[in-house]
């Protein structure tokens, strides 16, 4: 099991995330990472439920909600912001659970020295490999540029229009929850202008990291294109105790498309954990 110590976050710059929480201290802590567009609040459903028996921190990632825009978008710098909230805390062991980029960052830090402090790691829909070139991606960026390059009445005229563009009802409903009315002018809470130029960066894979033996639950949504079964192995080479469930009906939105069903596997796993976690 990779040591604490030999993670090194030398003269990378953190900044001070954002976060929501739920429940009370006293329960075991758990983190929940976002994925990329997304922020603290898509989990608010999730998190409320799971607050009810662990305290459940959701921060908005640099560049995302709340939190501050940073230029540089690699995992680690992602992953030092994750750990100084975890330290700013007094955490001193949590679970950990990612969405997507969330569930990258997740297992970067666990792969590169943090994982003597996880109790566990759920990973929701990717893999370890470097995610390939996502089509919507590159139209969600020009999206967001012409929106900000408009001149817009109201937030139902945006709406509109991302309706008139063939967005899904669930993707509008998601990109109208990041925009903001600043100055007289529709902004977006994304700074996508920073993640577009360092998308190279995002899609890289978990390189160079140690095994970790941490209890690890993979939820893969079974219509997702984003992950795949031939996967499961390469995850199990850096996480000899994962676990590996398939959730029908869901695509790469799991906790969106099943929740319930999403709740149930979780806290199945999560409680079998803390039956059996022995905090050293």
């Amino acid at each position: 099991m990779a040591s604490d110590s030999s993670v090194s976050f030398e003269g990378v710059e953190a900044v001070e995330l954002f976060y929501r929480t739920y429940g009370v201290r006293r329960h075991p802590p758990l983190i929940i990472l976002h994925g990329l567009f997304g922020m603290s609040d898509n989990w608010h459903s999730i998190a409320r439920v799971l607050g009810e028996r662990f305290f459940v921190v959701v921060p908005d990632l640099r560049n995302h909600g709340r939190s501050p825009w940073h230029s540089s978008v690699r995992l680690v710098d992602f992953a030092v912001d994750v750990k100084a909230l975890a330290d700013r805390l007094g955490f001193k062991t949590f679970h950990l659970m990612g969405h997507s980029l969330g569930g990258k960052i997740a297992m970067w830090l666990a792969v590169h020295g943090m994982c003597n402090r996880l109790r566990s790691l759920v990973v929701v829909d990717i893999g370890v490999r470097r995610t390939p070139v996502y089509p919507m991606h590159e139209w969600l960026f020009q999206l967001f540029e012409e929106v900000e390059g408009g001149r817009w009445g109201s937030r139902k005229e945006i709406e509109r229009f991302l309706r008139e563009r063939g967005l899904p009802e669930a993707l509008v409903y998601f990109l109208l929850k990041n925009l903001r009315l600043r100055d007289g002018r529709y902004v977006w809470r994304v700074g996508w202008r920073y993640l577009r130029a360092g998308y190279e960066a995002l899609r890289s894979g978990i390189e160079e990291g140690e095994s970790c033996e941490v209890p690890m639950l993979v939820i893969h949504g079974e219509d997702s294109p984003l992950l795949h079964r031939a996967e499961k192995e390469e995850i199990r080479r850096y996480f000899p105790r994962m676990r590996w469930v398939t959730i029908r009906g869901a695509g790469h939105w799991v906790h969106a498309d099943q929740p319930q069903v999403f709740l149930q596997v979780v806290l199945r796993f999560l409680g079998w954990v803390e039956r059996e976690y022995v905090d050293l």
